[in-house]
């Protein structure tokens, strides 16, 4: 038997983990830690395991687009272009896991009905997903990543905080500014991807 709160191996009948102190409870053959954070640390257990799959990332054909056209897109189509991109990020991201995050189709119909407000939730899960993916297969120690250039270690915060202020500029005379930082945060994404997923520049 083991304690849920930090791992430590227990011996049969244990009270208390030796290691971290924590009561262990045991209901049915079912052993937890008895504490507050015992179903936050389960709830999070779940999302860390998130069902990494090393061997479909390598797999997974993930497609190369140029920061030039992804930019224009996402400004000529007023950020439409964007749901195009979502669906396919999301579609990458469930192919090579062992549990899908979000029916993309699901997710671009969250987002029309939002006003784009969710939009902020599954880009930043998309970037927390394949940064984990990444390491999985041994990030940029990986030869297949020699050629490829890393995401920045603030991309989740530019890719949060860049959504929020994106969603609220939307709604202002600033528009045109929200679009061009939507086009960044895109770019961000893609390029984030196409080293999760050894995508090259094909030219």
């Amino acid at each position: 038997m083991f304690c849920t709160e930090c791992g430590t191996q227990l011996s049969e009948g244990s009270k208390f983990c030796s290691n971290c102190g924590a009561s262990i409870f045991v209901d049915n053959n079912v052993e937890e830690v008895k504490s507050g954070k015992s179903r936050l640390n389960q709830d999070r257990s779940s999302e860390k395991e998130f069902e990494v799959n090393p061997s479909l990332v390598e797999q997974t054909n993930f497609t190369y687009e140029s920061s030039l056209k992804v930019g224009l897109l996402c400004v000529v189509t007023l950020g439409i272009y964007y749901l195009f991109l979502l669906h396919k990020w999301i579609k990458s991201i469930n192919a090579a896991s062992k549990k899908d995050f979000i029916d993309p189709a699901v997710a671009i119909v969250i987002t029309i009905v939002t006003l784009g407000a969710a939009a902020i939730y599954f880009d930043y899960q998309i970037v927390v997903r394949s940064e984990k993916l990444a390491k999985s297969t041994n990030g940029n120690s990986n030869p297949r990543r020699k050629n490829l250039t890393p995401p920045t270690a603030d991309l989740k915060n530019i890719v949060l905080f860049g959504g929020i202020l994106v969603f609220v500029l939307s709604f202002t005379p600033l528009f045109i500014v929200s679009l061009i930082l939507t086009a960044y945060i895109n770019i961000s994404i893609q390029r984030a991807l196409e080293y999760t997923f050894f995508t090259q520049n094909p030219n």
